[in-house]
């Protein structure tokens, strides 16, 4: 009523109204129609506006939770109202007031209704409080924002429990205009018609009370668990910390113009403000790891692996937030306390490969490293005899540089410092050839330090994510600088290593643990391993001796040497950060196999430079040629380059101090080799992406990178290791060959030292030919992308019915090619092998059979076995091996669902099916160890004390 006049209002009882003559505004206008639509409006405004806001612990959820809707839960039941009116009369006050206690029954607070009216009854208005709680389990969310810091992702189901209070004031009526035409309404006059008190969010771990969440941190998988408390000073319990979030909404429902009365067609533009108060303090014990702890995979596949601890306090304060602010709440903080490095995974899982990967890079170069560092015969035996030692050619260079009078001071300083330091080189890629494994370490952990950050986000979980920006700034960063020396005083042997070989491997991190406090960040910047070996030194050793007969003629005997090592090694966390980002957490089941699909990413982190393009010493310049023809590879500098000379002969003429001529015949030997490690090509599309994995293990490869080739000058061990599978001895490239030949020399030169002046120093070959070629052939780059092997082992024979029958025992001597280095055959009598799947042959075709990879193992003398070969068969259905009189070994991995029929004969065997088809598997004679897999297996022990385990399945 815009134009009604000023009266006086009064509240009456409506029994006490005199008959329905009285009433003016028609009440019959009061329908659940009009009620629910105006609760459906609020819900679907709470949902987009006031519960899509993100909460630590309980994050959107009460966009969704029945605990959220509630007015959904108002609109529920006022679809039940109706007014209790006889037919043809009308509704009165009162019949409103009873339809509406009879819908809402105890969601009416104190069951007070009040109503009001003018004297001219053209509006009545009906006010009442509805008011409920909520108690509801919900799943853990941390509310981090998109790509997130910390996020637990598997095992959050009803780990939080939520509880609030709620009021909803409601004033709704009718009003009769000038016109005496009457419309409902309802008032939104009023502040805060909704609110939710005592919100309280606790993760408690539901029903059990454990939580244990599996989730990421930064590059990280985590085991995410509630706080357990921490020994204090005096190796007391100290009472675990909880997490929880408290507070309070205040949501105004607003519309309906200047009067501030919604009628129907009013009631979908109606508009919801809310403003939120309140705290959230979460403490979390955090287990991260590159491979974490619920991986299920292979120990042989826990490879460059890093695992920390932290406890970790995430909290964030609301002062009245508005819910549709670009930035929501006060800036989250989140502090890492006292992270921690496991040493245990460090020494076993990352140093450990480490040094092996780098002795696979050093193993090529070790025939060139043994002729540095290796006795010269005669000179030795004189050395040894006067005390001075045995001669290398580099300890000959470093006296024949002393004493070459040729030389200035300046030059000999030079040169014989490239000498020392190559010999230093020398000694440590020595030390690196033998080292052995450190083992497991210890089972204690290193203090890295702590650090804090504040997170602010810019724009709504809901807009479109090219609006919305996160910044995360540092705000406590406390690295404990002597975490390396911790290290070493941790493990003697580890200490003895790095004191031998420090200078030439490093981990950064150990020295400045930011690099893990990043990595916590989801920073991939930091290299986690720099290692070179690098020398360049050259000399000429030259000895004249003069023939008594001849006073002018002297015979002549030189060696000119020179070699340059430069062998460059990193480890990036683009492979670490992919595993992360590629885990599938739908599932456990789902999680394992994302592992198992990924898990050797982390393998592609560790890296030999290449040493290509216009800085080939500069790897982060990124400067190779973006097309490059397959073989070309001028570009490409060499790792390792030697040449060496050496001359004998007869030279004529005198040396008159001032003036100096000679001229002679010599014969020569002359050798260069050169050594380049083999870049694989760059994916040059999303479906190669992992194609040298793909490749390597034999999967389904939809393409593979076609000429003209690009390359990131980073050789990676899965390169390393598909360029090995194609050809054991073509790993590098190496090209080199042995010369004889005879030259004749002309030599002038006029003044005294150091001012002597060279007229003429020139040199003829006058017969040259070719004793050796050490050029090895190699594999094109596309040959190798393409399957190509040179000398392919066969390990068995796929019948045409799917059975695939092992070449060992009686038929050992069908393996084709499982000599070193795929050489010939072999004479193994202990037979090892490994077999798993890759998955079906054609994924249309369940009854096609499996593709599977079988390895052959070989003893390496420790005890253990590596492998020699292996094979990939398409197409198996059935797999058998009959094993003969050794110690044989047939493990077939969980990938494998074919059936599998093995038997040991004589000799301590062990016959292992973890596969989902039913095994066969007969001990023979010997102490034999049987497994069976998760069907339903025969375990024949035979002879011997023999071990069976049957596993899942009716065995």
């Amino acid at each position: 009523d815009d134009a009604e006049p000023e009266q006086r209002r009064e509240a009456m009882i409506f029994e006490a109204l005199e008959p329905r003559m009285l009433l003016s505004a028609d009440l019959g206008l009061v329908d659940a129609a009009g009620l629910t639509s105006y609760f459906d409006a609020v819900q679907t405004r709470l949902d987009r506006e006031v519960f899509a806001a993100p909460i630590p612990l309980i994050g959107t959820q009460l966009a969704t939770s029945e605990a959220g809707g509630i007015a959904r839960h108002i609109s529920d039941a006022l679809r039940n109202f109706s007014t209790p009116t006889p037919a043809g009369e009308a509704v009165t006050p009162a019949a409103v007031k009873e339809g509406l206690e009879a819908a809402l029954g105890d969601l009416i607070e104190d069951d007070r209704i009040e109503v009001t009216t003018n004297a001219e009854h053209t509006r009545y208005e009906f006010s009442l409080t509805l008011a409920g709680s909520a108690n509801e389990r919900i799943d853990l969310d941390l509310a981090l924002g998109e790509d997130p810091l910390i996020s637990a992702r598997l095992g959050t189901r009803d780990e939080v429990n939520l509880s609030f209070d709620w009021h909803f004031d409601l004033v709704l009526g009718v009003r009769e205009d000038a016109q005496g035409q009457s419309s409902f309404f309802i008032d939104s006059a009023s502040a805060n018609e909704l609110q939710l008190e005592n919100v309280v969010a606790v993760l408690d771990g539901g029903d059990d009370g454990t939580f244990a969440a599996k989730g990421t941190a930064g590059i990280f998988g985590a085991l995410i668990r509630r706080d357990e408390g921490d020994p204090d000073a005096a190796g007391g319990p100290v009472a675990p910390l909880p997490s929880r979030f408290t507070g309070r909404f205040d949501i105004d429902i607003a519309g309906g113009g200047a009067d501030r009365r919604l009628t129907l067609t009013e009631i979908p533009a109606l508009v919801v403000d809310a403003a939120v108060t309140g705290a959230a303090d979460i403490h979390l014990d955090v287990d991260a790891a590159m491979v974490p702890d619920f991986a299920v995979v292979a120990e042989s596949d826990r490879v460059f692996n890093l695992a920390v601890e932290a406890d970790v306090h995430i909290a964030q304060v609301f002062t009245a937030a508005d819910t549709e602010g670009d930035s929501f709440g006060n800036p989250i903080t989140i502090d890492y306390e006292s992270v921690r490095l496991d040493l245990g995974t460090f020494f076993s899982e990352f140093f450990d490969p480490t040094v092996k990967a780098i002795q696979t890079a050093l193993t090529p170069l070790q025939p060139i490293v043994d002729f540095l560092t290796f006795p010269i015969p005669v000179l030795s035996d004189i050395g040894q005899a006067v005390g001075y030692g045995s001669i290398t050619p580099v300890d000959l260079g470093i006296t024949a540089t002393y004493f070459d009078p040729s030389l200035t001071q300046q030059q000999k300083d030079s040169q014989l410092a490239r000498l020392v330091a190559a010999k230093g080189v020398l000694g440590v890629v020595d030390v690196f050839l033998d080292l052995k494994p450190i083992g497991e370490g210890l089972p204690q952990t290193v203090d890295l330090g702590d650090f804090g950050m504040q997170l602010t986000q810019s724009g709504r979980a809901d807009d479109d994510p090219a609006d919305v920006e996160r910044k995360i700034e540092l705000t406590k960063e406390n690295p404990y600088p002597d975490a390396l020396k911790k290290v070493q005083d941790s493990n003697q042997t580890f200490d003895n290593v790095f004191s031998d070989i420090n200078g030439n491997l490093s981990f950064p991190f150990l020295n400045d643990p930011t690099a893990v406090l990043g990595m916590l960040q989801g920073k991939t910047t930091a290299s986690l391993v720099e290692a070179g070996f690098e020398f360049n030194l050259g000399y000429t050793f030259k000895k004249q001796f003069p023939i008594p007969a001849f006073p002018i003629l002297e015979a002549e005997l030189a060696l000119t040497f020179q070699a340059a090592l430069d062998l460059d090694v990193g480890y990036d966390l683009f492979g670490a950060k992919l595993l992360t980002r590629s885990l599938d957490f739908s599932s456990d089941a789902a999680l394992q196999q994302s592992v198992r699909d990924n898990v050797h990413r982390l393998t592609d982190g560790l890296y030999f430079d290449d040493h290509i393009g216009a800085d080939p010493n500069d790897l982060s310049a990124g400067t190779p040629p973006e097309h490059v023809p397959d073989g070309d590879h001028d570009f490409d500098q060499p790792e390792l380059k030697l040449s060496a000379k050496m001359t004998a002969g007869a030279a004529i003429g005198p040396d008159l101090y001032v003036a100096e001529l000679q001229a002679g015949v010599r014969a020569f030997f002359d050798t260069q080799v050169w050594i380049d490690l083999n870049d694989l090509p760059e994916p040059q599309s999303p479906a190669q992406f992992d194609y040298v994995h793909d490749v390597l293990e034999g999967n389904y490869t939809p393409e593979v990178p076609t000429s003209p080739f690009t390359y990131d000058g980073r050789v990676r061990l899965n390169e390393l290791a598909l360029a090995h599978e194609a050809d054991p001895v073509g790993v590098t490239n190496q090209s080199g060959a042995l010369y004889a030949g005879l030259e004749a020399f002309v030599f002038m030169a006029v003044g005294f030292w150091p001012f002597k002046i060279v007229l003429v120093d020139e040199t003829w070959t006058l017969v040259q030919a070719n004793i050796y070629d050490f050029n090895v052939y190699q594999l094109s780059d596309a040959e190798v992308l393409a399957g190509v092997r040179v000398n392919p082992p066969v390990l068995g024979e796929l019948g045409g019915n799917g059975t695939l029958n092992l070449f060992m025992g009686d038929t050992a001597h069908r393996r084709v090619n499982t000599g070193v280095n795929r050489a010939g055959t072999d004479s193994v009598i202990d037979e090892g092998f490994s077999i798993r799947s890759s998955g079906l042959t054609d994924a249309t075709d369940p009854d096609g059979g499996e593709t599977v990879v079988v390895k052959f193992l070989v003893p390496d003398g420790s005890g253990n076995r590596v492998e020699r070969a292996q094979q990939t068969f398409r197409g198996v259905k059935r797999i058998v091996g009959h094993g003969g009189s050794g110690d044989d070994s047939i493990v077939i991995d969980r990938t494998v669902g074919s059936p599998v029929e093995l038997s040991g004969d004589a000799g301590n065997d062990e016959l292992s099916c973890a596969g989902s088809g039913a095994a066969t598997l007969h001990g023979g004679t010997g102490n034999d160890r049987l497994v069976g897999g998760s069907s339903d297996d025969l375990l024949d022990g035979g002879d011997g004390d023999a071990r069976l385990g049957g596993g899942a399945g009716r065995d």
